[in-house]
């Protein structure tokens, strides 16, 4: 599955989601945005997944940049909630 389809699946998952599963989905976002200026710099999202045992995916040089297409060199609320969200289901 390609990044935006994977993107699209859980924005459409969590818009319908639960407001347990929102409210969780921000609170991931949140705990990647350490300086609280509602976007995910590089630096932020380094620091979090080395902190968070994520290391393996920093192995990959261009994860950062496919997650941020429109290259802004920071990634929004609508990048973290469907990755949180899309860690909650199963591709079968």
């Amino acid at each position: 599955m390609e990044m935006e389809q994977l993107h699209a699946a859980a924005l459409a998952y969590y818009e319908h989601g639960t407001p347990e599963l929102q409210r969780l989905a921000w609170s991931f976002f949140q705990s990647m945005d350490t300086n609280g200026d509602k976007r995910i710099s590089y630096s932020e999202f380094n620091d979090f997944l080395q902190h968070s045992g994520y290391n393996w995916i920093l192995n990959d040089p261009n994860f950062f940049k496919r997650l941020d297409p429109n290259f802004f060199k920071r990634l929004d609320p609508n990048f973290s909630i469907p990755s949180y969200t899309s860690s909650t289901v199963k591709v079968i």
